[in-house]
């Protein structure tokens, strides 16, 4: 190490006055003091939540876990985190990309509203799929490897398949006519 220092020119640190020293951690309780002689001042900067707060916090956490489809070793934080950044990207992408446009004109401005356009499709579709747990972001099953090309060609089926499932879904139920019931 020595040698290295010398090589380069490197001398050693010059020595400090200052001196690090742990302070060590303070409770919320202290045991030490009884309560009769704790005053306003004695009491923690940081409070901790009521029972009120903290029965709030988890209806508000069960109902947005009814609505994100979470694995079982996924997090609630991870999975907004992801999806928002995707999906933050896109809108990035879209807002500056159509800020630039006046730069172009005729075939470069086409070419460019290709460009921004479908990198911001590209960021949302990755921010759908990371919320969905689809493509690149859904979990290995235990013992399996990641293979990109097995994954596509599931994803290539199910979009072949969308478009019926979609046309299914708004389609309007058939109801039998009551008219036609009666005269049989």
């Amino acid at each position: 190490m020595e040698r290295l220092r010398k090589l380069f020119g490197i001398g050693q640190p010059p020595e400090s006055h200052l001196q690090y020293q742990p302070v060590p951690p303070q409770s919320h309780t202290d045991t030490t003091t009884p309560a009769s002689q704790k005053g306003p001042a004695s009491k923690p900067s940081s409070q901790l939540p009521s029972d009120t707060s903290q029965s709030l916090m988890q209806s508000v956490e069960n109902q947005i876990r009814k609505v994100v489809p979470l694995e079982e070793d996924d997090c609630l934080s991870c999975k907004i985190i992801g999806t928002s950044a995707c999906l933050g990207t896109g809108v990035f992408v879209l807002y500056w990309g159509r800020r630039a446009t006046p730069n172009y004109a005729g075939f470069k401005r086409f070419l460019w509203r290709g460009h921004y356009y479908s990198l911001a499709v590209l960021m949302f579709s990755a921010g759908i799929c990371r919320f969905l747990d689809m493509g690149v972001f859904k979990k290995l099953e235990e013992g399996e490897e990641f293979d990109l090309q097995k994954r596509l060609t599931e994803d290539i089926e199910m979009f072949k398949g969308l478009p019926e499932k979609i046309s299914s879904f708004f389609k309007k139920p058939e109801h039998s006519d009551p008219k036609s019931s009666k005269g049989s």
